[in-house]
């Protein structure tokens, strides 16, 4: 007999924008993947390495990565503004990219 797959109503309430994030020596979040064919992979202006500095106003200076989980994910169709720092050899300061990314 062929089983069809119910979704349970959770399993598609909620998704992120395809990145995987670790934390590096100065506890900040850095980019450390990015999923193909994600909203951040379609958007093409985040590089691995970036640090993410703010998700919409709050910045993610101190909070956890389940908190900053819980701020990346979201209704499907929703979007999620960060603000990365990008550290540059030829450049003085960091430069800052930001994205508007369609979860």
């Amino acid at each position: 007999s062929i089983r069809s797959h119910t979704p349970l109503p959770s399993e598609h309430l909620f998704c992120g924008v395809g990145i995987l994030f670790e934390k590096n020596f100065k506890g900040q979040f850095v980019v450390k993947h990015i999923l193909p064919g994600s909203a951040a992979d379609r958007d093409g202006r985040i590089l691995k390495g970036d640090v993410v500095v703010s998700l919409g106003t709050q910045p993610t200076a101190g909070i956890g990565l389940e908190e900053l989980q819980k701020r990346v994910r979201g209704g499907e169709g929703t979007n999620c503004n960060f603000v990365f720092q990008r550290e540059s050899l030829q450049a003085l300061q960091p430069s800052v990219v930001e994205a508007v990314l369609t979860r």
